[in-house]
């Protein structure tokens, strides 16, 4: 019985020997943004942010200010990775509420679509177990904000769109950049 027992886990061991334990995924960089997109819908008065990234993120911010006493930050969840690290897709819908004492971080805004022209951006991508900015990009009305921003990352990286379709029913919305999206 010991011998049938030896012989059946020896025809287990497999022929490749397992990989060092520090060998990591196959694409181990810090994330970098490939890809920016951004709507604001009035009619369903949501907003909706989308950010793709060469390599795994650990995770993301975004945040919105019309001043650095007047800001917003919320969370970006990975909604798709592929299996190698080599890309990250992160998405946030924010619903906008009537009044600004009922928004919730990562589910809720006190900005209007309205109000676009008048905010500042800025997102922040950190890589797997760190706390530290691994990329980031600002965009809108004054992002030199972020630098009086208490909390707020040191960012500078402007973010240039492609095109300005102006359309908030349009899925790429009124900003889109780097060829790159969720589905692709």
């Amino acid at each position: 019985m010991r011998a049938i027992l030896l012989a059946l886990l020896a025809a287990c061991r497999p022929d490749n020997p397992a990989p060092a334990d520090d060998a990591g995924p196959l694409h181990d960089a810090p994330p970098k943004l490939v890809g920016l997109a951004w709507s604001c819908d009035e009619a369903a008065a949501s907003w909706s942010f989308t950010a793709v990234t060469e390599g795994w993120s650990g995770s993301a911010w975004l945040y919105l200010a019309r001043s650095a006493d007047d800001a917003e930050r919320h969370p970006v969840d990975s909604v798709s990775a592929a299996a190698d690290g080599s890309r990250d897709c992160l998405e946030l819908d924010l619903d906008v509420v009537a009044d600004w004492r009922d928004a919730v971080s990562g589910s809720s805004t006190r900005w209007r679509c309205e109000d676009a022209d008048d905010l500042a951006f800025l997102i922040e991508v950190r890589a797997v177990g760190s706390d530290e900015t691994a990329d980031c990009a600002t965009w809108g009305a004054d992002p030199s904000v972020w630098a009086e921003l208490d909390g707020a990352p040191d960012c500078d990286a402007p973010w240039s769109f492609d095109a300005d379709t102006g359309d908030a029913s349009d899925a790429a919305g009124p900003g889109a950049s780097g060829g790159e999206s969720c589905a692709g």
